[in-house]
């Protein structure tokens, strides 16, 4: 589980990378990244369904495409707003997906979220305000969709949850990918950069956003079948930690005191909610809630 939240932090780092300013390779677009991280991923199923004969069409279909649209929405807001803000700022209010996934269960599946959960969630949203407060008299647009990306993101672990009755984590994922690339296609009048072919010079780290995906899913899946819900969401929150570190130290993140309170904040509503998935039938059995 730490291999597989180091994966996504490195993919996160690779995205931001791959979309950055730079006078020898064209910046690539978000829709674009998020369209060749989604297409690595159904390449890779594909083969699986070829090689073990894994069944990817699953019976529930309608349910398999609304957790697609959900999870697809998600992944390309994420990269949208790792163009739009700092690497750390869409990397923390994406996690926030950890609260707003048991929020969301308490009007779709009829959860109860009770006080602790209440107070949590308080605690995570004092933090998202600290983290996206007003600069200069309005909102940054990427730490909204970095904030919309965790919402989508909630709302696809329920979905998640309620096809797992009876649907594959194979079929789940090959409908994220399948989902995920007209969105990502989509999403590209919003990107902060325009359409650009890829150079050679950026295969590597293309190569590099769609092994890390791949693996952190395979290293996760396996994970949680050695660790109960409340342990491996926990340990997956230290992605964040990661993509702070290497902020830092890659992009030069500014690491403000506001940005490390609301931070904190954010990760102490998400664990005290973790730490509660034993009890809740949202989280029961180990189920993947990555988006």
């Amino acid at each position: 589980m730490f291999a597989s939240a180091l994966c996504f932090a490195l993919m996160s780092a690779c995205t931001k990378w791959a979309a950055r300013s730079n006078p020898d390779v064209p910046s690539l677009a978000a829709g674009e990244l998020a369209f060749f991280r989604f297409a690595c991923g159904l390449g890779f199923l594909l083969l699986i369904a070829f090689v073990a004969g894994k069944n990817l069409l699953g019976d529930d279909r309608r349910g398999l495409c609304w957790r697609g649209l959900f999870g697809g929405i998600a992944s390309t807001s994420f990269f949208l707003g790792i163009q739009y803000t700092t690497l750390t700022h869409a990397t923390l209010l994406n996690y926030t997906f950890v609260v707003w996934g048991p929020l969301l269960a308490v009007f779709s599946l009829g959860e109860r979220l009770g006080r602790r959960g209440l107070l949590a969630l308080l605690i995570a949203l004092c933090g998202v305000l600290l983290v996206i407060r007003p600069e200069g008299g309005g909102l940054r647009f990427g730490d909204l969709i970095a904030l919309f990306s965790g919402v989508m993101a909630g709302a696809a672990i329920v979905q998640i949850r309620r096809l797992r009755q009876g649907e594959s984590s194979w079929a789940i994922f090959f409908y994220f990918n399948l989902c995920g690339l007209p969105i990502a296609l989509a999403s590209l009048p919003f990107a902060k950069e325009r359409f650009v072919l890829p150079v050679w010079q950026q295969l590597p780290v293309l190569l590099a956003i769609g092994a890390t995906s791949i693996s952190g899913q395979l290293l996760m899946t396996y994970g949680l079948r050695e660790l109960t819900a409340a342990q491996g969401s926990l340990i997956t929150l230290t992605a964040t930690l990661y993509t702070a570190l290497l902020g830092f130290l890659i992009f030069n993140d500014p690491l403000t005191p506001a940005t490390l309170l609301g931070g904190a904040l954010i990760l102490a509503g998400a664990t005290s909610i973790a730490s509660g998935f034993p009890r809740s039938r949202l989280f029961r059995g180990g189920e993947k809630w990555n988006s």
